[in-house]
């Protein structure tokens, strides 16, 4: 089984598109007014624009990334709040293993660097 994709409603429509797009770096596949659509490793990521009552929060987000992308995330993500802010995207962990953001809608973003739990496992394994 293969994940098609993900969609999202949220009442924080704008800031979704700078977050996914200035961080993440995902590229837009559509835009209207009501809807975005954004490329994810040949996956889609749809954001559509609701009322705060129609919003609902029950899912966190995982990614897996190498060093050098959790890296470059980790700078992309410095600049940005650098620019705007502690905004609506709050940081909630972060450390060199990995780090979470929470989103406006209270859901859990968590990039995870995978190079470090490799190399953390490879040297508890050598000291065994």
């Amino acid at each position: 089984m293969k994940l098609s994709g993900l969609r999202i409603a949220t009442s924080y429509f704008e800031e979704y598109l700078g977050f996914l797009t200035e961080v993440l770096e995902l590229e837009l596949i559509e835009l209207t007014h009501f809807v975005m659509r954004l490329n994810f490793k040949n996956n889609w990521i749809e954001v559509s624009r609701s009322d705060e009552s129609d919003t609902r929060a029950g899912l966190d987000i995982d990614f897996s990334l190498t060093q050098k992308e959790y890296e470059d995330l980790v700078d992309r993500l410095s600049f940005y709040y650098y620019r705007k802010g502690r905004n609506l995207f709050s940081c909630i962990h972060a450390s060199d293993e990995y780090f979470a953001i929470q989103d406006p809608d209270g859901r859990s973003w968590r990039f995870v660097n995978h190079d470090f739990n490799a190399y953390q496992n490879s040297v508890v394994e050598h000291y065994l």
